[in-house]
């Protein structure tokens, strides 16, 4: 996760920054990114403090990132930061906590 997104044009190396988090408590942390359709912006997964993830889009004209999705369900938390999009949906893992309870008797192995 980065704190900022930066724009680097392949010809000069010129770097511009497109986004950058003023307080990391508050504002969208960089996960996964992906370009929009008609390349003007860019898609990015945050996650919030409480582990929350959400889906953000930041316009390459600058200004703030809005917010498209949060996912709200602590039970069903998303924690990769990787997604993909066909430009109609975003697809992304949903984790599902799980488990077996499993018992073993530790012996020394000596007889």
């Amino acid at each position: 996760m980065a704190e900022r997104l930066l724009l680097v044009r392949p010809d000069s190396g010129s770097e511009r920054v497109l986004y950058a988090a003023v307080d990391t408590l508050r504002d969208p942390i960089v996960g996964g990114i992906e370009w929009s359709r008609d390349g003007s912006g860019i898609y990015f997964k945050s996650h919030d403090p409480q582990g929350r993830a959400s889906i953000w889009y930041q316009a390459l004209s600058g200004g703030r990132p809005r917010l498209l999705i949060r996912f709200d369900d602590p039970g069903r938390p998303s924690f990769r930061g990787n997604f993909s999009t066909d430009y109609k949906r975003f697809y992304f893992a949903i984790n599902d906590r799980e488990s077996d309870i499993w018992v073993a008797e530790v012996t020394s192995g000596r007889r």
